[in-house]
């Protein structure tokens, strides 16, 4: 009697058993076929990359799907590069120079057509194209071109006449340039003739202090930037070059004795029309 009993209980529970893995296995196919269900009904969302013109016209009949969370895959078409507008371009606005409004300074060019006057001095050059005033020693004489130091008759000639140019020196320049005028110097004022010793009081020229020439008519205005005295066989002043347009000014030393030479070098600051 407990044998059959067993073998009921037994029988029940493979049963049981049995049923419940049929269940599971039948769950399983069911949710399998409805993911391959799904797949495929989404597969068919997506048109196939068809270049043929009579498919592609047919299947453009076909109503899109509403559903906003799928996306078409549309069959490719030819690209059209967007038309990009030009980017503005910025105008460069070019400011012609006023003239009107320029200023001239002390750099020696004129600018433009303007004429350029300097500071007024006391004196007016006797001669526009060609004259010296420093007006500190009261210095106002004409100067004589191109006279040769090594001919004394025709420098004492020149220098009754004005102050000489050495020949073979430099005019008056913007350009590097050095200029070389002398004259003579005497110790006695009284014994000054009108320009023989025109450079007398040469020596009591300070650095800074100015000197005027005027050639050609333009206006040339120096500061004086040395002095030094040299021996009278010297020449080497008279080929001295500076990396700026000078003038060199040259006379005896002590006044009137033709011992040393006082030399006056003047760097150029301005030059002017007047």
């Amino acid at each position: 009697m407990m044998n059959h009993a067993k073998l009921l209980v037994l029988s029940l529970c493979l049963y049981i058993g049995v049923s419940l893995c049929s269940v599971v296995v039948t769950y399983a196919q069911k949710q399998s076929a409805l993911q391959h269900s799904t797949n495929d009904s989404s597969q068919l969302l997506y048109k196939p990359v068809i270049y043929d013109p009579d498919q592609e016209i047919a299947l453009s009949y076909i109503p899109p799907s509403n559903d906003s969370n799928q996306t078409l895959a549309l069959a490719p078409s030819r690209i059209q590069t967007p038309t990009q507008s030009p980017s503005p371009e910025i105008a460069e606005t070019l400011t012609e120079p006023d003239e009107t409004r320029m200023i001239p300074d002390n750099n020696p060019q004129v600018l433009g057509a303007f004429t350029t006057i300097g500071p007024t001095l006391s004196q007016e050059p006797i001669d526009p194209n060609g004259s010296i005033i420093i007006p500190k020693i009261n210095v106002n004489s004409p100067i004589v071109f191109d006279v040769s130091i090594s001919d004394k008759q025709a420098y004492n000639t020149a220098l009754e006449n004005g102050v000489a140019h050495a020949i073979g020196t430099d005019k008056p320049s913007a350009a590097i340039s050095n200029t070389y005028l002398f004259a003579h110097s005497t110790q006695f004022e009284e014994h000054i003739a009108r320009y023989a010793a025109v450079f007398t009081k040469l020596n009591q020229l300070e650095n800074g202090d100015l000197i005027v020439v005027y050639f050609l008519g333009k206006r040339y205005d120096y500061h004086v930037v040395q002095t030094e005295i040299v021996e009278s066989f010297d020449v080497s002043v008279l080929t001295r070059t500076h990396d700026f347009p000078s003038i060199t000014l040259q006379t005896c030393d002590p006044p009137g004795i033709p011992k040393n030479r006082l030399i006056t070098t003047a760097k150029l600051i301005a030059v002017y029309d007047k």
